[in-house]
């Protein structure tokens, strides 16, 4: 049985919707023949699915004001006990109420017998989203609408519809987003996407297909307005790999919009926000105090995005737009906002200490299909020209050292900047793997016991300095202890933390660092003519992102490329006195291993009572093709190999 992978966000995205011409359901106590062959077909075909998406149909029809009307059906068909589990409240549809109206139409269960049990009306919740208020956003707009399907069994389908009608759109143009993917985790037999609309408000369209995917297009022509229409039958699942790539990468996935070009994305994401670039005596002051005594505007900048990331809290409570960021004078007076508030509050910012910035729309991690103008955005930044037909992009509400103008995970992600002229979509700069460099150093000894003390500092820059920031703001001090515990365990049973110490992870203006001071009895036993030990720090114990990359690239080979969340570097150095009486009989040899964007150097090296050992390790790229994942994995093997060379003691 395949291990059960739906999401929240497979179900929600990917829904599909009812035509409009298609026959209307009525409430009934038993299913047609019809269907009951329809779904026995289905369990059949695909015995090892975990669920099957039976039929999925969406029809949306889009005005020339932007308005429009999208229509959801879906026939699901449970196969196992986890997706029973799951299905038991499912997420069907998510919208914005201040712009659209969202209904469930119908909800019911399919029996193997034919018996139909219709969903009441008090199972059928319209409730906030309640994955914004992970991300501390309490916006009671952004609604989900979940159907509870009680006393669901193996052997089941469930079946519902969803109409949502936009009628306050903030634009006058149609974009597809929820519901672009074609591909599922599990196997769909029959998928159908249609979209009509005027033929004066022509429709740009990309069908992206993964391999053995196939999918008929269609348009039609009537009355003044075109449909377009996409199918597909038996879909096979989407393999996912270990890594970061995801669905949204390479499974089958529909673009469709009516927005003319990326420029009109940039001019209208500046209209919409340039409304709420205001300021007050507030403001001005603010920036003259923060700014005072400073010359040039990369100086001012600076200050500016290192005072609102220290005083503006990440929180949102309500949703003018996707875009639109609230009056800068409101959150500065409020001290919260989510990305978009803040960008706009530092673009006003720039405006009075007399420096041009523009808001800007991003993605980190986001995958970058360009062919048809949409969203694929989540994120909003600031742009400042930077006199040489670039800009100096700033992130000021990420929690970084206040050095760092972006997360070190933000290279070569989607940028749009918002400008009256309009801009082009970009992408920002590489970002290379020595701007998120960890950097790890011990000094350890051994006694004539054969204890082992040693103290290890950790410190890191950009992705590597939040990771550690980060790690240690969402962990209770004493778990945090308790899990270095766990980690100097990995060098030797007996070994224990005697003392944690760490910088403050909230003070942006210094790097953040931690020391880890521990000892380990046993860890030797001198007396014996022969001593083979192994430097503590080279176990990689000390190290957080690199045994995360290990672990996902355990897989041999790929079919899909092998996508990091960041570029990465680190440096490891330890020096280790060795128990008295004794001296270096020999050392691992030197290992190098390098392709085109990564490289590996480990050495050991003796020098009278000591041995020094070193290691950089870079990986400066994000994306492995299948043949460059392979070279990827030679030099992490090398790695993990040089784990178990010892260096050889002998006693003089």
């Amino acid at each position: 049985m395949n291990t059960f992978k739906l999401t929240p966000f497979v179900l929600v995205a990917a829904l599909s919707i009812w035509s409009f011409t298609a026959r209307v359901y009525v409430t009934a106590s038993a299913a047609n023949s019809e269907l009951m062959q329809k779904l026995s077909r289905a369990a059949e075909r695909y015995p090892q699915a975990n669920i099957v998406f039976v039929e999925k149909r969406r029809d949306i029809r889009y005005e020339e004001d932007g308005t429009y009307v999208d229509r959801t059906y879906c026939l699901i068909k449970m196969l196992t006990g986890p997706a029973v589990q799951y299905f038991a409240t499912l997420p069907v549809w998510e919208y914005y109420s201040y712009r659209s109206e969202a209904k469930v139409e119908l909800a019911r269960v399919i029996r193997p017998d034919g018996t139909v049990v219709d969903v009441p009306a008090d199972m059928i919740s319209d409730i906030a989203n309640p994955m914004y208020r992970r991300q501390n956003v309490n916006d009671e707009t952004m609604r989900l609408k979940t159907v509870t399907f009680k006393n669901l069994q193996i052997g089941d389908a469930v079946e519902y519809v969803v109409e949502e009608k936009c009628l306050k759109p903030v634009t006058p143009d149609f974009e597809l987003k929820e519901g672009r993917y074609l591909q599922e985790d599990e196997p769909v037999v029959h998928i159908r996407i249609e979209i009509n609309g005027p033929s004066g408000k022509p429709l740009s369209h990309a069908l992206k297909c993964a391999e053995g995917v196939a999918v008929n297009f269609t348009a039609e022509k009537k009355d003044g307005r075109t449909s377009f229409i996409w199918e597909g039958r038996d879909i096979p699942p989407f393999a996912s790999e270990p890594g970061w790539n995801t669905r949204q990468h390479f499974a089958a996935r529909l673009l469709a919009s009516t927005i003319p070009s990326w420029s009109e994305v940039s001019r209208t994401g500046y209209r919409i926000n340039n409304a709420s670039m205001d300021e007050d005596d507030n403001l001005r002051t603010t920036v003259a105090e923060a700014t005072r005594g400073l010359k040039t505007d990369e100086e001012k900048t600076a200050i500016l995005v290192r005072f609102l990331r220290k005083n503006i809290a990440y929180k949102g409570l309500t949703s003018l737009s996707s875009y639109q960021g609230k009056p800068a004078t409101q959150t500065l007076r409020e001290r919260f906002g989510v990305c978009r508030d803040v960008a706009v509050l530092l673009c006003s910012m720039l405006r009075v200490a007399g420096i041009e910035g523009y808001p800007a729309a991003t993605g980190y991690g986001r995958v970058f299909d360009s062919e048809v103008p949409h969203d694929i955005f989540q994120h909003m930044i600031v742009a400042v020209p930077d006199g040489q037909g670039g800009y100096r992009l700033y992130d000021p509400t990420a929690v970084l050292a206040s050095i760092d103008r972006l997360p070190g995970y933000a290279g070569e992600a989607p940028l749009l900047v918002f400008r009256p002229e309009g801009e082009r979509l970009s992408r920002i700069p590489h970002i290379p793997a020595g701007k998120n460099l960890g950097t790890i150093q011990a000094k350890s000894r051994i006694d004539a016991a054969g204890l082992l003390t040693s103290t290890v500092t950790i410190s890191g820059r950009g992705a590597y300095d939040e990771d550690l920031r980060n790690w240690r703001k969402r962990t209770k001090a004493e778990d945090y202890q308790k899990r270095w515990g766990e980690i100097v365990g990995q060098i030797h049973p007996a070994a224990k933390i005697t003392e944690v110490t760490v910088s403050d992870p909230g003070d942006l203006d210094i790097p953040f660092a931690l020391t880890i001071s521990y000892e380990a009895p046993g860890f030797a036993t001198p007396g014996t003519g022969t001593l083979l030990i192994k430097a503590p720090v080279g176990t990689d114990c000390f190290e957080r992102v690199l045994t995360d990359i290990v672990a996902k690239a355990r897989k041999p080979e790929r079919k899909h490329p092998f996508i990091l969340t960041t570029t990465v570097a680190v440096n490891e150095e330890e020096t280790l006195v060795l128990p008295p009486g004794y001296s270096v009989e020999s050392t691992p040899e030197a290992v190098t291993s390098v392709t085109k964007d990564v490289a590996l150097r480990i050495e050991h090296t003796a020098a009278g009572d000591q041995v020094r050992f070193t290691k950089q390790l870079s990986i400066d790229s994000r994306e492995f093709d299948p043949a460059a994942y392979l070279e990827l994995r030679k030099v992490l093997n090398a790695n993990s190999s040089s784990k178990n060379a010892p260096v050889r003691l002998v006693k003089r």
